[in-house]
């Protein structure tokens, strides 16, 4: 299933990526520019826009990026069959990204515009769950709820599906709570 890339375009990816962590462990994602992300990956903009349409389209893809090392260490590391193993691990793994670059997560949390970068997180750890949920159904494995309802539920143990701007600091509150229960 993985593409071959063309070294320099994996460079270019990693670079960026690197970068906009190094850059959101310091500021708000409404602060980040594309020029300041170029900058600090050392790319030039057009190379960025050659592969991206605006810093969204980037954050979607850094997402996709970081799913995709999920993955690739959950099927290693769970049973075949075990979509249940499967999905507590992404979940953990993502709680334990979480802890590792909170200043990140806080400054994308933080953001005037955070609901955006969140429907985007969401959207992408869903439809993963999604399309795993449905290949684990075709291996004749059975649920007794339909994938799109348990991948609603499981994705939504990460952050509440379906927020509207007007309560996006409303993400804080799952963070928060986990923060406290590791606290005690």
């Amino acid at each position: 299933m993985e593409e071959k890339t063309d070294l320099r375009i994996r460079k270019t990816y990693k670079a960026l990526c690197d970068a906009f962590v190094t850059i959101l462990e310091k500021k708000r994602f409404d602060d980040l520019t594309v020029n300041e992300l170029c900058d600090e990956a050392m790319i030039r903009r057009a190379t960025f826009y050659k592969h991206f349409a605006d810093k969204y389209d980037f954050f979607s893809f850094f997402i996709r990026q970081k799913q995709d090392q999920f993955i690739s260490q959950a099927k290693e590391e769970t049973p075949p069959n075990g979509i249940y193993a499967y999905t507590l691990y992404l979940t953990q793994r993502s709680i334990l990204y979480f802890k590792e670059h909170e200043s990140l997560i806080q400054n994308i949390l933080k953001s005037d515009m955070s609901a955006s970068p969140l429907d985007i997180f969401n959207e992408e750890i869903h439809s993963n769950i999604l399309s795993n949920l449905k290949e684990h159904q075709q291996r004749s494995y059975t649920f007794s709820v339909s994938p799109e309802l348990l991948a609603s539920f499981l994705s939504g143990g990460i952050f509440p599906r379906s927020v509207t701007p007007s309560c996006s600091r409303n993400y804080l509150i799952p963070i928060r709570s986990w923060k406290i229960c590791q606290k005690c």
